[in-house]
């Protein structure tokens, strides 16, 4: 039965005469402020995504709710639709939103 060698060096060494490849200073970011980084873009999508979610609720609400003045008595709807400025003005508000998520998922946005 074969016996374990322990006697191997722990990491190999450079030879004498040569010089390492590997560098030695290597600049690494600070991983606190990386996470902080990485926090900080987290939360800004996660607000906007409630954002976009809260809007694209009211709009969805909006659609039901033109659905049943289209189809019942003005007077007996409850709620007036939102105008088709208000609703358009949401739309493009979506829009923006998700285009602001792009760049902050990108990087490209700094702290604010």
């Amino acid at each position: 039965m074969a016996t374990p060698d322990h006697t191997a060096p722990v990491r190999l060494s450079d030879p004498p005469d040569e010089k390492s490849t590997a560098p030695r200073d290597r600049s690494r970011p600070s991983t606190g402020a990386t996470r902080g980084a990485r926090k900080r873009r987290s939360i800004k999508l996660t607000g906007i995504a409630i954002a976009v979610d809260a809007v694209t609720c009211v709009l969805a609400r909006n659609e039901k709710l033109r659905g049943v003045q289209d189809h019942s008595n003005p007077a007996e709807a409850t709620y007036d639709p939102l105008t088709l400025e208000c609703s358009g003005g949401l739309l493009v508000a979506v829009h923006f939103l998700k285009q602001y998520a792009r760049k902050v998922k990108q990087g490209k946005v700094t702290d604010d």
